[in-house]
């Protein structure tokens, strides 16, 4: 179901680019201002805002199905919310510090990119695969607890 939503969540990339592309080759270089603020309000404000309405719309249910998974192997939501934030900012300072030629720094990377491959593995595992019997509060934060 999240590879479904993935792909859907594509259409309305394309369709921007297509109405971006076809926008920009049709204005003349005598079009006056007026033209042409109606036309880049046609072609990029309005498929940008759709673009946002559904990407918004198959965000929330595909990050809904991730958690019920991770839940389901033995992740705990705080768990998954701690490693999540720290994926999103890590990824966040990753291209802030490329966009300032800074040369991003490797560990940023290295943590983006180890958060991901644990949440492909956590999606793979089978049910309570990664519940623990330790009384460990550091552990139980982001384990569940064996039953």
């Amino acid at each position: 179901m999240t590879l479904i939503l993935m792909i859907i969540s594509f259409v309305p990339i394309i369709f921007f680019v297509y109405v971006a592309i076809g926008s920009a080759m049709s204005i003349s270089g005598s079009a006056n201002e007026t033209d042409f603020l109606a036309s880049t309000f046609e072609s990029f404000i309005i498929p940008l805002f759709i673009m946002a309405i559904i990407g918004i719309s198959l965000f929330l249910p595909s990050l809904a199905m991730a958690v019920r998974r991770y839940r389901d192997a033995g992740l705990r939501g705080r768990g998954f919310l701690v490693l999540w934030g720290i994926s999103i900012a890590s990824s966040c300072t990753e291209t802030i510090s490329t966009l300032q030629q800074s040369g991003g720094s490797a560990i940023f990377t290295f943590l983006t990119y180890a958060i991901g491959l644990l949440f492909f593995i956590l999606t793979v595992l089978p049910t309570n695969a990664v519940t623990t019997k330790s009384d460990n509060g550091f552990i139980l934060f982001f384990l569940r607890a064996k039953e």
